[in-house]
């Protein structure tokens, strides 16, 4: 009795149009669907089939596109296997080739940090880098510390691949670290050892460089707009209301220091003025008693 070979599709996601989509040229080399799921009406591809969605979360479109990472294969109903790639991925290999190798064993295969040792290194990078809030990353670090410390020493995985089989099993891991990385940082990386490890999933670790290997190569830049992310992040550190109570901070400050320099302006005016009236008064007084002191003068004389 011969198996049926599973549906298989590659899958990204663009939100944002913070950068341009990455062809994919082995796309033309294999039947696998390649699918970009994106926010953007015109997007178009000479290898992705683009697929238009709302974003997750519409102020933060790098969460929205970690939605579709860890939760968009579900999305996938018509197909059994998926390979997730980040968008600065270019695949070297088919996809086939790549599913069989890393599913040989398990139900999810991730490669490992290739220059990362721990996951406490990956959470002091993204600190120390800004690459998100460090009070919430810290929090992160705190919380796992207390819940799995052992988690904190494993080495990273680098979750720019992902291949998976569309289990219950893989879902529910999924939808776990679909929920840390709305609840904590943004940097998928900082979770994905923590939710394995409490969903006792087991994992297919693919020892690669991150920069090459058969498989893929990275990262390729298609003009990222660096501002855009950076600008971003400030904002959602920033809801409206706390926007409006910085405008009203800033015209409060700017009228005190008008009314500082009108008070200046005023005691300047008003010590000029009083120079003034002295020097008016001084000039009233020596002309007032001439007539005087020319009299003082001429009997001063006569007594001589």
């Amino acid at each position: 009795m011969t198996s049926v070979a599973p549906r298989r599709v590659v899958y990204s996601a663009l939100m944002g149009q913070y950068e341009k989509l990455n062809e994919q040229p082995v796309a033309r080399e294999t039947d696998i669907d390649f699918i970009c799921f994106t926010d953007d009406p015109e997007l178009t591809s000479e290898t992705w089939q683009i697929r238009l969605v709302e974003p997750r979360l519409p102020m933060d479109s790098i969460r929205s596109a970690r939605y579709f990472k860890t939760r968009g294969f579900m999305l996938l109903g018509d197909y059994d296997e998926s390979l997730w790639i980040d968008n600065s991925v270019r695949l070297r290999s088919t996809p086939d080739a790549i599913l069989d190798a890393w599913l040989a064993d398990a139900d999810i295969a991730i490669p490992q940090h290739s220059f990362r040792k721990t996951v406490i290194g990956e959470f002091d990078t993204v600190a120390t880098d800004g690459y998100d809030d460090p009070a919430r990353v810290y929090e992160q670090l705190i919380h796992y510390s207390s819940l799995r410390p052992e988690s904190l020493q494993e080495l990273p995985y680098w979750t720019a691949l992902l291949a998976r089989r569309h289990t219950p099993e893989v879902d529910a891991a999924m939808s776990l670290w679909s929920d840390h990385i709305m609840r904590y940082s943004r940097r998928d990386q900082l979770s994905i050892n923590f939710v394995l490890g409490s969903a006792g999933l087991p994992v297919t670790a693919i020892g690669i460089d991150n920069l090459s290997s058969e498989w893929h190569e990275w990262p390729v830049r298609a003009d990222r707009k660096w501002h855009v992310t950076q600008d971003r992040l400030a904002n959602a550190l920033r809801v409206p209301s706390v926007e409006l109570g910085k405008l009203e901070n800033d015209l409060r400050l700017m009228k005190e220091q008008i009314g500082a320099v009108e008070t200046m302006h005023t005691d300047v005016l008003e010590a000029r003025e009083n120079e003034l009236h002295h020097l008016y008064r001084s000039t009233l007084s020596w002309r007032l008693m001439a007539p005087l002191r020319a009299v003082s003068t001429w009997m001063g004389r006569g007594r001589r």
